[in-house]
């Protein structure tokens, strides 16, 4: 059922077309009378084989070569001067009529049906919002599974550059099939939706960056409690939280940032992940901070005092507002764009709506913060100044969810309808973890194909598509 369903997934890139206009019977004797003779067969005069439509009267079929062949025998290149059948001027004249009226009459009812350009299909990124729309789900990520779209003058929308070959009908039926798998329910049971809460000082990402650049003090992270440097833990002379022993001060602690994160300086909130695909609701607690420039006692052997190295003992509130932008991040290192927003200077709670993908876990990163490596004379902060560098702080994420109007989901319900369904434990590979039961598999399939091509094709489907459908079932 799931490999059918795919089929027409596709079948919604691609529009029906108008009605085929027939080729008037005079046309038809014209070129039997002074054309196929010279162009017909593999060996046809003027890479112009006719073979093709002298027997169609669907005008709509091969319009490209009707309207050559129109354009020839206006300007009486066919037949050409030399051939001894010439039709009469009269003939010649009627036939130019009827054909012209004939290629009218197709492209209105052409226009009038798709419009002014040619079919195509739908792109990837089209393809993937609806499939978005139809099945309501908003988390599915699609476009990256197909193959990228052709272009002509550097537009992706264009019907001529927009072919289909068998490598896109493959990606495209993978594609239809990993959506139809995400929608289904997975369980019998709604899934329970929690409510966590992961602190900044918990998470082995931003731990590490305490202690991996004690020679480069702009890539570290500086533990703070509210806005006071706790210098300590970086001497490791003091635990890295209180943790449980105290949910008030656990509460207050943070690490600040002061560069922005690139591959070996990344920072991600690695107790969470996803449970399953879905909506989920996010709260991030940040405030902006102000870490002062070296002093005196930290100038090395033979160096003069650099400003722009922070005091990692010196940590006061912010000065100003700092970007910050949301990642969901597959590990390693893949990305996926959630949300931005401004810190602010006080601690603030900062909640967002989000689309999740199973096992997808939350990367913030300080948007205006540099990135680059060290640079001539330790010199690779241009937001440095000589009273100090700005940094953002994080406290904890809290992540509620997943969080289901309804179960099962509504693109389930858009597939099996209210059909029970049971939990298969121990599935093969590439079957589905849950069984759909029914009484009359027929009669159902024949009712959900007819629900399903409803809401695809946004109209009641014609009996004809339901019943060639049903003949693959």
């Amino acid at each position: 059922m799931l490999a059918l369903l795919s089929g027409i997934l596709i079948g919604i890139c691609h529009s029906n077309t108008g009605r085929a206009s027939d080729t008037p019977h005079a046309v038809h004797a014209f070129l039997k009378d002074h054309c196929l003779s010279c162009h017909q067969g593999p060996e046809n005069s003027g890479e112009l084989d006719l073979s093709a439509i002298s027997e169609t009267i669907e005008i709509e079929e091969h319009l490209k070569v009707w309207l050559q062949i129109l354009d020839r025998v206006s300007k009486r290149q066919m037949p050409p001067p030399d051939h001894e059948d010439q039709p009469t001027e009269q003939d010649r004249v009627q036939f130019q009529q009827i054909l012209k009226s004939s290629l009218i009459e197709a492209e209105k009812r052409q226009i009038d049906f798709t419009g002014r350009a040619m079919q195509r299909r739908l792109n990837r990124y089209e393809y993937e919002n609806s499939l978005r729309d139809l099945l309501d789900a908003p988390w599915l990520q699609i476009a990256t599974m197909l193959p990228e779209d052709n272009q002509a003058f550097h537009y992706n929308k264009v019907g001529e550059a927009l072919d289909v070959t068998h490598v896109q009908m493959a990606q495209y039926l993978a594609a239809a099939d990993y959506a139809l798998r995400e929608v289904l329910a997975k369980q019998v049971e709604q899934p329970v939706s929690q409510t966590n809460r992961y602190y900044a000082r918990d998470q082995k990402t931003f731990i590490s960056n305490t202690k991996k650049y004690k020679t480069e003090q702009e890539r570290m992270v500086i533990p703070v409690l509210d806005y006071a440097a706790q210098y300590q833990i970086l001497e490791n002379k003091q635990p890295m939280s209180v943790g449980t022993a105290d949910a008030e001060i656990r509460q207050r602690e943070a690490f600040v940032e002061i560069a922005s994160q690139y591959e070996s300086y990344e920072m991600w909130f690695d107790k969470f992940s996803a449970p399953c695909s879905g909506h989920y609701k996010l709260r991030l607690n940040t405030f902006t901070a102000w870490v002062g420039p070296q002093k005196q006692d930290q100038i090395a052997e033979g160096k003069g005092l650099r400003w722009w190295i922070p005091d990692l003992r010196d940590v006061s509130i912010g000065r100003r507002t700092e970007p910050v932008s949301i990642f969901a991040e597959t590990v390693p290192r893949q990305l996926r764009l959630l949300a931005k927003y401004d810190a602010q200077i006080e601690p603030t709670v900062h909640e967002f709506d989000v689309y999740l993908l199973e096992n997808e876990t939350i990367h913030p990163d300080c948007s205006r913060f540099f990135r680059s490596r060290q640079g001539a004379g330790r010199f690779q902060n241009p937001l440095a100044t000589q009273e100090g560098s700005p940094g953002v702080g994080f406290r904890w994420l809290e992540v509620e969810g997943p969080l289901h109007d309804q179960w099962p989901p509504s693109g389930h319900r858009l597939l099996f309808g209210d059909l029970p369904f049971r939990e298969v434990s121990h599935p093969s590979e590439g079957r589905l973890a849950i069984e759909i039961l029914s009484e009359d598999p027929i009669s159902d399939a024949r009712q959900l194909l007819t629900s399903f091509l409803f809401h695809a094709y946004r109209q009641p489907p014609d009996g004809t598509d339901v019943d060639c459908f049903m003949a693959i079932v």
